[in-house]
Formats: structure tokens, sequence, C-alpha cells
């Protein structure tokens, strides 16, 4: 993934959060008032010094952590081009290039006035893999981690979209991690059922599921976070089901038949 091919017109730049910068800056000052503090304490006889020569190296330590991290992403850009997109300058992806997209989401609570500490989803980092092999992970020290993965997503999804219909019209299963599909059905795993026998798929609380038609059994029942490429397998389970057959949390995610990310432009 080093510098590549021309790749077009800049569509957007992502710089890094404003929270780096003040861990830049906060690093520093955590380190200077464990120094502060010890200057001031030498010499004395107080009772709580004991504790002190423990707390004012973590809090040096503390410092040099956070100082070392704001460092390293504080120059953090990545920039979308038509093309494909290049992050630190020397990290280049051509949209042709990429293999899988794993986004990585973790559960996180908000204090909410009226419920107390209500549960959601937070996108944590997203993780693309090319088809050399290559591995990039991008991290929330990236403002609007959300925005880069739908725009990332949105960019390949059309030849991803040509490759997974070609091999499903020879005859192959598409695999998207615990997920398969075959042109005659879909199922977790080998247990592939018929597509006439789904009678809904939903995403919900982290997990895809899939129950059969007039039953309550579920036949897919897998973590969100262990499907690569889920916005491909959202746009096929969309060309194969009828709507009725797409969950809330489908439709909300994906709608029917396309991908529902933001626009390129």
């Amino acid at each position: 993934m080093k510098q590549g091919a021309e790749l077009g017109a800049v569509v957007r730049t992502y710089a890094a959060q404003s929270g780096v910068l003040y861990a830049s800056l906060g690093g520093p000052l955590i380190i200077a008032l464990a120094v502060a503090v010890a200057f001031a304490q030498r010499g004395t006889a107080d009772p709580g010094q004991g504790v002190l020569d423990v707390f004012l190296p973590l809090l040096g330590l503390l410092g040099l952590v956070v100082t070392a991290w704001g460092l390293l992403h504080v120059g953090e850009r990545l920039v979308v081009y038509e093309n494909g997109f290049v992050h630190r300058k020397t990290n280049v992806v051509r949209w042709d290039q990429v293999g899988s997209v794993r986004p990585r989401w973790q559960r996180e609570r908000d204090i909410d006035d009226l419920s107390g500490m209500t549960p959601h989803d937070v996108l944590s980092r997203v993780t693309v893999g090319t088809d050399e092999g290559h591995m990039l992970v991008l991290t929330r020290s990236l403002s609007d981690l959300g925005r880069i993965c739908a725009d990332i997503e949105m960019a390949t999804l059309e030849r991803m979209m040509r490759q997974s219909r070609a091999r499903l019209a020879s005859g192959e299963i598409v695999r998207f991690g615990p997920v398969s599909v075959r042109r005659d059905g879909v199922g977790q795993d080998d247990d592939i059922r018929p597509w006439s026998q789904v009678g809904e798929v939903d995403l919900r609380e982290g997990r895809l599921t899939a129950k059969v038609r007039d039953g309550h059994e579920r036949f897919i029942e897998a973590p969100r976070n262990a499907i690569p490429n889920l916005h491909v397998l959202g746009a096929l389970l969309g060309e194969f089901l009828s709507r009725e057959a797409l969950g809330k949390g489908m439709l909300r995610t994906f709608g029917r038949g396309s991908w529902s990310a933001p626009s390129m432009r």
C-alpha cells in the first residue's frame, strides 16, 4: 500500500479528532504537574509522602502515555478520492484493491434523562483489507469514523456485488464470515436454507439473525462484528428477499436492495 497511481479528484478530507490535539497538549501538563508536586514535597515530613511516592510516578507515566498517543495521531489525516483513499500520506489504497471492509462495533451506554443508561452501538474501528493481503486499521482518532466507513462501503459496493453475483451464478458459496449465501439460499456455515423458507432476516443489538418462515427457529445468529463486507451481504439479501422478509434493523441499515450510505458527493 505504497504511493500508487492517480486517484482522481478529492472527495472529502478527514483530520484527526480535536481530542488528539488536547491529548498532545494535556500529556505534558500532567507530567509538569507531577514534577511540580514532587519538587514541592522534597524535604518535607508530610505523613502522606509515602502515598505521593507511589502516586507521582504513576501520574508521570500517565502523562507520557497520553503525550505519546497524542503525538502519534496529531498529524493523522485520511483523504478520500474518486478512485481510492490515502491515509497518513503513505498508505494508498485504490477502491479496486479493497477485498474486505470490517467495521468493529462496541456496545456503550449513554445517560438518558428519561430511561437512565441507554445502550447503543458505537463504531470503534474499521479494518480495510486489500486483495494483496494488507490490513489497514482506522480508529476513532480520525474525525467522523462512521462517515469514513460509509464512504469506503459505498465506493466498494458495486465492484464487490459484481464479483459476488458472478460467483453465485457459477454455483459457488459466497461466505461472509459465518454467513453463507448460495444462489438458492442462505444460512450459517453449511446449514443453508432455501430462500422460500426464510421468514425474516434482521439486524439488532449487534447480531444478524434469520428465522424460518411460519416459525420461531433461528437458523442464523451471528455477531455483527464477525461478518466482513456486511454492506455487500445486506445488498444481496435485499435482492433475494422481499421487503416483508427484512426486519426493521435491516431496512434501517440497508434499505431495499441497495446500500443506504451517504452519497460520495
